[in-house]
């Protein structure tokens, strides 16, 4: 039977790093695209995307497995957008594409979706599809055994309470699967730095 929500969204966009968008200071990277928010813009900035192994091509980090079908160039022809969707063949060059461009302060925009770890490791900004264009939000629920609704009231009242966000697991999943730290170490950890959150979650 239903209870709630989980709080936990899946999506699947294309993303470009926030210093194109509003620049760091830090790293001494300018603004390059500060108007940036939807596919449509992105014709007027595609000679920031070439790089020197691209040559004159316009890159779009796609989908990284072929197989997965995510339409990745027909989405970009349908909508008239003159790149050319680059699949890396494995999540792991994808990745690790993702991350040397944003290390070198370089124009990107990739295929990622969330919560991932990805979002932990680096300042993302999601680009605007047109609804027709885009992936659906997964939805993810809570249910439970009728009896156990009825059996322990209280419980199921904690299960129905409890809500993440995909920013909050995206740093755990970074702790797990990127640190290899010990699942319980890094729940334990959480736990100790969120008490106000978690609190609200006790019946």
């Amino acid at each position: 039977k239903f209870i709630a929500e989980t709080g936990i969204i899946g999506e699947t966009a294309y993303w470009v790093p926030r210093y194109m968008i509003e620049g760091d200071s830090a790293r001494g990277i300018p603004a390059s695209a500060p108007d940036l928010k939807s596919f449509k813009d992105l014709n007027k900035y595609k000679h920031m995307f070439k790089s020197l192994e691209s040559g004159d091509q316009v890159n779009l980090i796609g989908c990284p497995v072929a197989a997965w079908a995510c339409e990745d160039q027909k989405r970009m022809d349908s909508l008239g957008v003159d790149f050319y969707a680059q699949a890396l063949g494995s999540e792991t060059a994808h990745w690790a594409e993702i991350q040397a461009k944003y290390k070198r302060g370089e124009p990107f925009i990739a295929y990622a979706w969330a919560p991932h770890w990805i979002h932990a490791a680096l300042d993302l900004v999601e680009v605007e599809l047109p609804p027709d264009h885009a992936w659906p939000d997964d939805i993810t629920f809570k249910y439970a055994n009728p009896e156990l609704m009825k059996e322990h009231p209280e419980a199921v009242q904690l299960i129905k309470n409890h809500r993440l966000t995909n920013s909050q697991q995206a740093g755990m999943i970074y702790e797990i699967d990127v640190k290899k730290r010990d699942v319980e170490e890094v729940v334990e950890e959480w736990m100790e730095a969120n008490e106000t959150v978690w609190r609200q979650w006790l019946p």
